[in-house]
């Protein structure tokens, strides 16, 4: 829930801007400090909040709100852990993705992607996510697809949203992102076992059954492939006997 003071004729930020508040009261929640992260909303004062560097759902939810509102405004802002009185005192705006170079786009992408990696190790999923996603924009935006480690860039990031996906249980979603990395690399290993462990969730054996063997036609001794093959082997025999049986009793 928010609430704006509004001033006409005024600069509003974007998302390549750094934005100064003033946070002139912060009420916390003390039965959901736990639940709570924030890089910005910690405490009263001022703050600069680069807005891509966001990651956060609770600083996500307050940067949406600072794209509304104009320089000078005051507004209240709050959620279920708490809520602040802030000013927007100042905007810095950097270049746009559409002005800067692809090898700066490049640089911006792997470094989204090495901070989304940091916040997966610390199990911080949804913050992770959203990094890789920003890092996967730039890599959408260059004007040269051809550029020397895009491929591959695009590839581990699809590999880390496929992951955090399958984490969410958004196995439908995690398959598209392993198609994405297949789309280019149709041999990439952690793409057909990451496929094919979602299709194992939707009981899909046909299907990850053929993930499992273009894999191990690439890394024959890999442990995790052939442990989920094995699995696999035996969950897919069951379910064509079970297809035979449902058959035989059709023409009876």
């Amino acid at each position: 829930m928010v609430s704006l003071k509004t001033t006409v004729n005024k600069l509003s930020p974007t998302v390549n801007s750094v934005c100064k508040i003033l946070i002139s009261k912060l009420d916390m929640s003390p039965d959901n400090k736990d639940e709570f992260n924030s890089d910005y909303l910690v405490c009263e004062g001022e703050v600069n909040i680069d807005l891509e560097q966001v990651h956060f759902n609770t600083d996500i939810a307050f940067m949406k709100l600072l794209l509304t509102t104009k320089l000078g405004d005051s507004g209240t802002f709050r959620t279920t852990y708490l809520k602040i009185e802030f000013k927007l005192v100042d905007i810095t705006r950097t270049a746009s993705i559409y002005e800067i170079s692809d090898e700066y786009k490049l640089v911006r992408a792997v470094q989204h992607k090495e901070k989304g990696s940091q916040l997966f190790k610390e199990n911080k999923l949804e913050a992770a996510f959203h990094r890789f996603k920003t890092s996967l924009r730039y890599l959408i935006f260059l004007n040269d697809k051809t550029l020397l480690g895009a491929d591959d860039v695009y590839t581990m990031v699809c590999n880390n949203m496929a992951m955090c996906q399958m984490k969410f249980n958004n196995h439908h979603y995690a398959i598209e992102l392993c198609n994405k990395v297949s789309n280019i690399d149709k041999m990439n290993v952690k793409a057909l076992y990451r496929r094919a462990t979602c299709y194992v969730e939707l009981k899909q054996y046909d299907k990850a059954y053929a993930d499992l063997t273009l894999a191990q036609s690439k890394e024959s001794n890999n442990p995790s492939v052939k442990k989920l093959m094995d699995i696999v082997k035996v969950q897919r025999k069951q379910q064509h006997e079970e297809y035979k049986s449902v058959v035989k009793k059709m023409f009876r």
